[in-house]
């Protein structure tokens, strides 16, 4: 095994941490509820995050300057804090909860969290929170609004703009554009 190859599983982007946390969220609210599972649901949800890997893959470029004791002592905070930040993404959740819950002070978590996984923890919260917005607009008919809040925007507007920045699209006309004729 490379030594590398930690560091690829940090670096993976935080629309497959969630589609992962979705899938074994539904399975196991299934599973308590006695209920079988939604095939259609899991296999949309895994088709989605092999779709992103292999979008990533030539993509990867190994950080020689992580080091690997680095890597060792830190990859169990790095998994916690985007575990924490995945479950509690629809809250309003701050720096300092997760480095607390990470066990590391709120300075040395932002420092190391973007060193591990590229992307600062507020922008791993933002991705992981518009990959749901785009995830409800997809498959149910939630209003727009109701959305935003749902995936842990304070604001329409916000969510507005940060959806619009990453998709170069409104989310009524994203939506529109997934089904033609549906009236939004």
């Amino acid at each position: 095994m490379s030594n590398d190859q930690h560091a690829t599983l940090l670096k993976i982007h935080p629309d497959v941490e969630l589609l992962h946390f979705q899938i074994w969220q539904h399975i196991a609210v299934q599973r308590v509820a006695g209920r079988s599972c939604d095939k259609l649901l899991i296999d949309n949800l895994i088709t989605e995050i092999v779709e992103t890997v292999l979008g990533k893959l030539s993509d990867y470029k190994p950080d020689f300057d992580i080091y690997d004791s680095n890597k060792q002592n830190h990859l169990t905070t790095i998994e916690r804090a985007k575990d924490y930040i995945t479950r509690h993404f629809q809250e309003n959740i701050s720096l300092a909860e997760v480095a607390e819950y990470s066990h590391v002070s709120p300075f040395h978590f932002s420092r190391l969290f973007k060193k591990l996984t590229a992307w600062s923890p507020h922008q791993f919260l933002l991705q992981v929170r518009l990959k749901y917005s785009e995830l409800l607009l997809k498959n149910t008919e939630i209003p727009i609004a109701d959305i935003a809040y749902a995936s842990g925007f304070n604001s329409l507007e916000h969510f507005s703009y940060a959806f619009r920045s990453r998709y170069r699209s409104a989310p009524l006309y994203f939506r529109r554009r997934l089904i033609p004729g549906r009236n939004c």
